[in-house]
């Protein structure tokens, strides 16, 4: 039996253990993914399914390709996942961005395996490129972003050129070949190799990339997912037959960064605020038709309420804070904002849009932020989080209270309580304002 006429299952199990043997690493990532078949697709990646990647095929273009092809194009997918391509690197035009990708991707490794000559040239290279900018350095400018620019600028350039037609007349016919220039047998069929080089030509077309990249999108889940199982491997000698720059890059794109932005933001979406009030406008249809406009139904409030919090022990208020205090606004301005200082003792609570200047409040035995809590218990005030401005220069015990606390510290400060799950530097805020 020809490979070309093995079943799809087959040609799978097959390209998984190809994968395992030339890139050990990516059979995690294999492993990772759903397999699904879609009618009127090649081979792509949809990273918009949740935690979980998904292979999507037609059994049609499975068909008309070896297993060894499709082990190749598995490969170039998976690279694509580990380096977030498809996650948080999309660009546009996305036929140029997918090209671009694929150039990336194709690690040489990958077409070493037995394959058509043909077959293999259908496969963009790192040459095709280098062919457009010589100056080009594998070690330094092979990453995406830098390859779109080449890819697109070359194509502006052609879109700028006038086309002319063969013999200066518009009228005459263009030669196609009928067959696409591919050699067919005797009885008129076409080999098994030209069917495959027709596939993978159809694969790798700008027309087709618009489909291919159609579940591509942002997803934070699944980028944290890969990132995470990246870390793992980085001490494993599974890297198999990668090359060094390919690892290089790999562990660029995976190295675990301190955003502060990203804390913040999952700081504000913990403090949303879940309160209901009854409104006419929404009535609830649980009780039927006839009590409509008699019992009012809920809906959500839709605004949290946070309170700004500022140590008034030490030299807070100046350009670095209201910078600060910028980025903090900015993450809650669709926030009920109110505002306090405290020292030994906690200000009254004031709904304000800017805070108002420092008080004096030393002289009661030294910092402590549980008169912050002291004070919410006392005024009843409901908030959905509490933001302590601070050198974090005192002893707090966890106060088990319901609020989510965040502690925004200055350059000299001590370490927060290790209870505290929010917590970062105000010069990391201002430095990403």
């Amino acid at each position: 039996m020809h490979e070309i006429e093995l079943s799809v299952s087959e040609k799978f199990s097959k390209a998984q253990r190809l994968i395992a043997a030339i890139y050990p690493t990516l059979t995690a990532f294999y492993l990772m993914c759903n397999r699904k078949e879609v009618p009127d697709v090649t081979l792509r990646l949809n990273t918009r399914t949740g935690i979980s990647p998904t292979i999507e095929y037609s059994k049609s273009f499975i068909d008309k390709i070896t297993g060894n092809t499709l082990y190749a194009l598995l490969a170039i997918e998976m690279f694509r996942l580990v380096l977030h391509h498809p996650t948080s690197r999309l660009l546009y035009p996305v036929d140029i961005c997918y090209k671009a990708s694929t150039i990336i991707c194709t690690d040489p490794d990958i077409l070493t395996i037995p394959m058509d000559l043909n077959v293999k040239e259908e496969f963009p290279t790192f040459d095709e490129v280098k062919a457009i900018n010589p100056e080009l350095d594998y070690k330094k400018d092979f990453f995406l972003e830098q390859i779109f620019a080449v890819l697109k600028s070359k194509e502006e350039k052609e879109n700028e050129k006038p086309i002319k037609m063969p013999g200066g007349d518009s009228s005459a016919p263009i030669a196609t070949g009928g067959d696409n220039g591919n050699c067919s047998d005797s009885d008129g069929q076409q080999s098994s190799e030209d069917i495959e080089q027709d596939a993978l030509n159809k694969h790798f077309s700008p027309q087709n990339a618009t489909k291919c990249v159609e579940g591509w999108g942002q997803n934070d889940m699944l980028d944290i997912k890969v990132r995470n199982q990246i870390i793992k491997e980085m001490n494993n000698d599974g890297w198999g037959r990668m090359e060094g720059y390919m690892k290089d890059r790999i562990k660029k794109y995976n190295e675990l960064h301190y955003d502060p932005r990203a804390i913040f933001a999952k700081f504000t979406r913990s403090v949303f605020s879940t309160v209901c009030t009854f409104t006419r406008m929404k009535p609830s249809r649980r009780f039927g038709q006839k009590f409509i406009g008699i019992i009012p139904g809920k809906r959500h409030e839709q605004q949290a309420k946070v309170l700004i919090a500022f140590d008034s022990s030490g030299s807070m208020y100046d350009d670095d804070l209201a910078k600060g205090l910028a980025f903090m606004e900015s993450g809650l301005r669709h926030a009920e904002i109110w505002y306090a200082w405290w020292d030994c003792i906690c200000t009254d609570f004031e709904k304000a849009r800017f805070p108002k200047p420092a008080y004096d409040l030393s002289g009661g035995g030294g910092t402590n932020p549980q008169c912050v809590i002291n004070k919410l218990a006392e005024t009843k005030i409901d908030f959905d989080g509490v933001i302590l401005f601070t050198d974090c220069k005192f002893q707090w015990e966890n106060p088990r209270t319901k609020h989510n606390i965040c502690i925004v510290r200055t350059d000299h400060s001590w370490e927060p309580p290790k209870w505290i799950k929010w917590a970062f530097k105000l010069k990391d805020l201002v430095k990403h304002c």
